[in-house]
């Protein structure tokens, strides 16, 4: 039989919920997708990706570092 009260005691305060989150997303924790093609100075924007693009090795070492 399920109970009628709930326990919420591990959920009353922010301390105690942050020791017992188990998962913690942040910007920091995303990637950029990177799409690489051959050739030199090379950049192709992708019609599906509105703000990407392809490019070749050189100018995406400059992107990579960049940021």
């Amino acid at each position: 039989m399920y109970p009628i009260q709930r326990n919420r005691r591990l959920r009353s305060s922010e301390s105690i919920r942050s020791l017992i989150r188990e998962n913690v997303l942040t910007p920091n924790d995303f990637i950029v997708p990177l799409f690489v093609v051959e050739g030199k100075n090379f950049r192709e924007s992708i019609p599906s990706m509105p703000g990407y693009s392809r490019m070749s090795l050189d100018l995406l070492a400059v992107e990579a570092f960049a940021t």
